[in-house]
């Protein structure tokens, strides 16, 4: 094992350490004091970000722990990671000074999720593999449709991010995949920036296999995003040609935008 590994490996379980409780930054203050979890979380977002982000939105474990771990993130890695927390809990006193929480919104109308999205939302979450294969097909069809509300698109595609970032089982990952690449790829660029697109673009390393790993690139391509334009272009020298391919016209949608938006 490499020194490099056995750092790795050691931030990961400090970081594991923390978000199950088993050492508390109340009990053991130098964790903060000495930078050490600091330390443990930038190592994790250079070396394996999808891991760390897939465990700080884990809503089996610890709320407050989990909050402790992002406030040493920061930049992309940070803002892919707190609007899933925000969602779980927008009462948090974390929020209350955010211009963004819900305590800024409270006067804004919250629109109820178009009821054909809820119900594959509801198959997306805690179904067997096959009924959640289905609802991420079910739910590109829905989502392409330009009578559907934003909210609704926005709820759906927030939750298929999410999914797409825990989802074990090759098939079912497709299909959220394909789904989130259509729904990046609608008219509308309205409700594509309404969406935080960023939780994707921290699994790229992850996905191994090139035909999944095409498809979440052209989604992140497609949204026209340049903050994702780092992520993608580290994919450029990918032994996979299709990979390669949508790699380069995933760089120069997101030039193009770029360009028209300065020029």
């Amino acid at each position: 094992m490499t020194s490099s590994s056995r750092e790795l490996d050691a931030a990961r379980e400090l970081v594991r350490q923390v978000l199950a409780r088993e050492r508390t930054v109340d009990a053991e203050p130098h964790l903060l004091d000495d930078d050490l979890l600091a330390f443990a979380v930038a190592i994790l977002s250079r070396s394996d970000p999808g891991w760390l982000l897939r465990r700080s939105i884990d809503a089996g474990l610890d709320y407050d722990a989990r909050l402790t771990v992002i406030s040493q993130l920061s930049g992309p890695p940070r803002d892919a990671a707190l609007p899933f927390l925000r969602a779980e809990h927008p009462e948090h006193e974390t929020w209350r000074f955010d211009p963004s929480s819900r305590s800024a919104r409270e006067d804004r109308p919250r629109d109820a999720v178009d009821p054909r999205v809820a119900a594959r939302l509801d198959r997306l979450e805690g179904s067997p593999a096959e009924r959640r294969d289905r609802a991420a097909e079910e739910l590109r069809d829905l989502c392409v449709d330009a009578g559907l509300p934003l909210s609704s698109y926005r709820q759906a595609a927030d939750a298929l991010l999410r999914a797409a970032l825990t989802e074990a089982e090759p098939a079912t990952l497709e299909s959220i995949l394909n789904t989130l690449a259509e729904m990046a790829n609608v008219p509308d660029q309205e409700r594509v920036d309404a969406v935080d697109w960023s939780p994707l673009a921290a699994r790229l390393e992850d996905l191994e296999q090139p035909d999944r790993l095409a498809l979440a690139v052209a989604a992140l391509g497609a949204t026209g995003h340049p903050q994702h334009r780092v992520a993608i272009s580290r994919l450029a020298s990918h032994p996979s040609d299709r990979v390669r391919e949508v790699v380069t016209e995933a760089i120069q949608h997101i030039d193009a935008r770029s360009s028209g938006a300065t020029g």
